[in-house]
Parts: C-alpha cells; structure tokens; sequence
C-alpha cells in the first residue's frame, strides 16, 4: 500500500441495522485533509490490539474459515509484533447471525517475554455513544436501538478509555457523490466525532494476553446478554439463545 497503506493490521469493521459497529477511520476529506498522516492513517485509529503504540510490520494472514448455519468463524493471524517484540497475535471473529459479534485474541510472545511490561490496549472506534455500566460491560442506546459491549476478562481490565475522535462516515444523502466533492462540501460533517474506546490489561505477568470481547447491536429492547467461560472456551447467551464457542 505504500504511502497510502493504514497501520491496521487485523483491523476489523462491522455493520448491523443499517448503521457501523465498529468503524474503520477512512481517510478524512481527502487524502489533502491535514489529519491523514497525523490521524487517520495511525494505529491507534483502527480496530486493532496495540502494544506500547509500536509502528506495526504490514502481515498477516486467514488461518481458517468456517461458514456455519448459526455462527460463521474466522481465524487470521498477524505477524505486526513478531520482528519488533516477537509476538504472534491470533485473532478469531465469530458472527453469530442475528445477535452480534465475539472477537478472541491472543497473543503469544518468547518464554522469556513478560506482557506486565507491556502497555496492551483493545481498541473498538464506534459511533454509539458508550457509557460503563459495571465492569467489562459497556452500553449505548440509538434512535431505534443500541448496542452492549462485554468484555471476557473484566478483572483485568483497567477503566475503560473512551475518547472523541473523528471518523469518516459519510451522511447517506452524499453516497451518489465522489469522495472528494463531498468532503470538501460537507467538511466536518463528513468527518464527525466517533467513540473510540480504549480496554486496557492491567500488568498480568506471563508470555501469553488474552482478550474475549463481544460487540451485541440491537433493535427494541435491550437483550440479556451474558459472556461466560467454559471449560473448551465461552458461552454467549442472549436472552433464550445459547452458543458454545471455541477457540
């Protein structure tokens, strides 16, 4: 990618009810908006896990894919850590249809690497206004909706970060227009204020971190949604509806 290419390595994006879950950060107005290369194009603008705000090697690659009736799964793998710290970082994605979304990651560096020595953030950027309820559990509420974030290991997470910070997402009336035109006529509306949400580990020592997230959009009335660990993984449950899931 070049000059154009995003520090986004295993970053991910997600839709549901007609608007974004979790948002890519695009490019601004244009590539000629100022914040490309000091914002847009950075790290820490994706959904992505960041170790000490390192600049990240561009690699990775898709483990498996497994496409299911009720839960499709996928694993990729990113090699953005290995030639700075020798980490491996393993993420895996399950879309359980009609409810939402589980992201597993691991990461995994020498025996002798010590993650308490290490600043580890899970980085989610959404346009749902987020607010901590108890801790690992996060809420939003939209015009006809919302959408519930639940963290798998809520003890050893620190506060949750959540900041301001813009994104691209155009209003729908400006889709038929090219990208360049419509930045430069709706400006900062084009480009508004996204939550960008920070979950930090607090210094767990060990060679291996883990992070169990899920991201639960919803229409109507909030869902009873709980994370549970399991001997071979974790159960999602939301409200009569149980999945097993496997890492």
């Amino acid at each position: 990618g070049g000059q154009h290419s995003h520090l986004d390595t295993l970053g991910f994006v997600a839709y549901a009810n007609g608007m974004p879950v979790a948002m890519d950060s695009g490019i601004g107005t244009s590539y000629e908006d100022p914040r490309y290369v000091t914002l847009f194009r950075l790290l820490r603008a994706h959904n992505v896990v960041v170790i000490d705000d390192i600049e990240t090697e561009k690699v990775a690659e898709r483990v498996s894919w497994k496409p299911g009736k009720r839960v499709d799964k996928v694993v990729v793998r990113s090699h953005a850590y290995e030639h700075a710290l020798g980490v491996m970082h393993d993420r895996t994605i399950f879309f359980v249809k009609g409810t939402g979304w589980v992201i597993h990651d691991r990461l995994i560096g020498p025996k002798s690497f010590d993650f308490a020595k290490h600043r580890i953030d899970w980085l989610l950027h959404t346009p749902y206004a987020l607010k901590p309820e108890t801790p690992g559990v996060l809420h939003a509420t939209a015009a006809t909706g919302g959408l519930v974030v639940l963290s798998g290991y809520p003890g050893q997470l620190d506060v949750p970060v959540l900041e301001q910070q813009p994104a691209s997402m155009p209003p729908r009336e400006t889709l038929h227009m090219r990208l360049w035109d419509a930045g430069r006529r709706l400006g900062k509306q084009f480009t508004p204020n996204v939550t960008a949400l920070s979950l930090r580990k607090k210094p767990v020592h060990g060679n291996t971190c883990e992070f169990v997230t899920a991201l639960l959009p919803y229409r109507g009335d909030r869902p009873d949604a709980q994370l549970v660990q399991s001997g071979k993984g974790w159960v999602l449950r939301v409200g009569k509806r149980t999945e097993a899931l496997h890492f």
